[in-house]
């Protein structure tokens, strides 16, 4: 048969106390005496007692738990935010539950249901690529529960946002590539009502513009971020011989940057003699490319960490100062042969 779990009722009846006096104690409560703190301590520590967490947080109407929602863990970028955020509620103990959403609505929908009846003190959350319709958030946050959005983030007014600067990313890596003798420059990018995609594209017509570079529309894509629609971009706009095609390729994936430059590859067009390529996100396998892949980082852990702390700031009432709630991390372009020519 199991001991029974040490309660301050079991503290209590032992030293003759009553129940409240053995819960100051244990918090160090300077209004009981240091020989009745000092007993207290002793047999807690001689009995192993642990308090009970969730009741403690049940009288403070909170669970000491937040949900994550995210596009794919697997991806490198989400699973090194969650990775951070884990270290920051590691040090403040508390709990977190992740739920992914696949990149789809209704999952993304079931996900802040689910979390609701948990409950949660808090979400923090990054959108699926098909989230064009708000009500779900906008329901959560007339509950008044605190969501933290990063990366893809609701842009409606009065939100906590941590995100990157997909501009300053994106404008970089196009005027390495123009610094780099590029002048004809392609670009592969997301959907517009997404905000990350929106400013990427920014970045890059911006970059053109300011060393009057023309911008060919057939040459950008709207839509390609994975591995096949690289390729497929890829053969579209390259797959003729002719002289008049890009010498340089921006893409807001290092998915779909991997798609193209294979097929370039396969077409012996050579990189980054011919083309020079850079993506985004600075995907683990960029640096064992051949050749290795120019990319922007993200700071993914430092944006997951930052997501985190900006969430239990509002949980704490600690944030009143209404300039803290957008947070921008800076990016680093990481310069790699497939752009060096």
């Amino acid at each position: 048969m199991k001991n029974p779990r040490i309660t301050i009722h079991h503290l209590a009846k032992e030293l003759g106390l009553s129940s409240s006096t053995v819960s100051r104690a244990l918090q160090g409560n300077p209004r009981i005496s240091e020989k009745t703190r000092k007993e207290v301590t002793e047999l807690a520590t001689k009995w192993n007692y642990q308090p009970n967490s969730n009741a403690s947080n049940l009288r403070k109407g909170r669970s000491n738990t937040i949900g994550v929602l995210v596009p794919r863990i697997s991806r490198h970028f989400f699973s090194n935010a969650i990775a951070g955020i884990e270290a920051v509620c590691s040090a403040t103990k508390r709990n977190v539950v992740i739920f992914q959403t696949h990149e789809n609505l209704e999952n993304e929908k079931s996900g802040l249901e689910a979390f609701l009846r948990i409950p949660v003190d808090g979400f923090i959350m990054s959108l699926s690529a098909e989230t064009k319709q708000y009500e779900h958030i906008q329901e959560v946050l007339k509950r008044d529960i605190p969501i933290v959005f990063f990366d893809r983030v609701y842009e409606g007014n009065s939100n906590y946002q941590v995100m990157l600067d997909d501009y300053s990313g994106a404008f970089q890596a196009v005027e390495h590539l123009i610094q780099q003798g590029c002048r004809k420059i392609a670009f592969m990018g997301g959907p517009d009502y997404l905000n990350n995609y929106r400013e990427r594209k920014r970045g890059f017509m911006d970059a053109m513009k300011k060393h009057n570079l023309p911008v060919n529309l057939n040459w950008l894509a709207e839509q390609s971020l994975t591995r096949e629609e690289g390729a497929a971009f890829a053969e579209k706009v390259f797959g003729q011989s002719t002289p008049n095609r890009p010498d340089g390729l921006f893409s807001c994936s290092d998915y779909s940057a991997l798609g193209a430059i294979l097929f370039l590859k396969k077409s012996g067009i050579r990189i980054p003699e011919e083309v020079a390529v850079a993506g985004f996100a600075n995907e683990p396998f960029t640096e064992f490319m051949e050749p290795p892949m120019t990319s922007v980082d993200q700071s993914a852990e430092e944006m997951g960490r930052s997501a985190a702390e900006m969430l239990f700031r509002i949980i704490d009432a600690d944030d009143s100062d209404k300039s803290s709630k957008q947070q921008y991390i800076q990016p680093k372009l990481v310069i790699r042969k497939s752009t060096l020519k």
